[in-house]
C-alpha cells in the first residue's frame, strides 16, 4: 500500500511553529455525531507532517513526509527542492 507519511505531529501552537502540511484520518460515524462533539474527535483524528519552526538563530522543517522517493517521484522531487531551497533563503 502506497504511503506518503509515516506519522502525525501533534504540536503546542506556538508563534515560531508553522504548520505548512496536515492529515486527517476521517470517518463516515462521524456524521451521526453533534458538532461540538466531532469537533473534540477530530482534534485527535489529525496531526500536521510537516511544519516549519522559526527562531531567532534560524529555522528548520520537520517533516514525516517519504522522500525516499525523491528521486523517481517528480512531486517528492519538487517538494525536497522546495523545502531545501526554503531552508536556504
Amino acid at each position: 500500500m502506497p504511503s506518503v507519511c509515516r506519522y502525525r505531529f501533534k504540536i503546542n501552537r506556538d508563534a515560531h511553529v508553522t504548520e505548512l502540511a496536515g492529515q486527517m484520518n476521517i470517518h463516515g460515524y462521524l456524521s451521526q455525531i453533534d458538532a461540538a462533539d466531532r469537533f473534540k474527535m477530530t482534534e485527535n483524528l489529525k496531526g500536521f507532517i510537516l511544519l516549519e519552526i522559526n527562531e531567532e538563530k534560524g529555522k528548520s522543517i520537520v517533516s514525516s513526509i517519504c522522500m525516499d522517493k525523491a528521486d523517481t517521484d517528480p512531486i517528492a522531487g519538487k517538494l525536497l527542492v522546495n523545502m531545501l531551497k526554503s531552508l536556504i533563503n
